[in-house]
């Protein structure tokens, strides 16, 4: 069980985070981005628990990535 929960199971929860966030992308659901924020926190969370620097500067331009996609995703909705 170490093995599992090594990280607080935030690489858990980054991983199925992960998956929803493409899924809903898929369905064409704007949520998709909000759970992929969420998905990024984990992801950054994960870098640092795990001692990679690579991890959290990677999942920060993720996170400015799904900020920048539901905004774009407003304006084009937008009458």
């Amino acid at each position: 069980m170490d093995l599992v929960f090594r990280y607080y199971g935030v690489d858990w929860l980054a991983m199925a985070s992960t998956l929803i966030s493409l899924w809903l992308l898929g369905e064409q659901r704007r949520s998709g981005f909000l759970v992929g924020m969420v998905a990024a926190g984990c992801w950054f969370a994960f870098g640092i628990l795990a001692g990679s620097l690579a991890n959290p500067i990677a999942n920060a331009l993720f996170f400015a990535l799904n900020v920048r996609g539901y905004r774009r995703w407003q304006a084009a909705s937008a009458p």
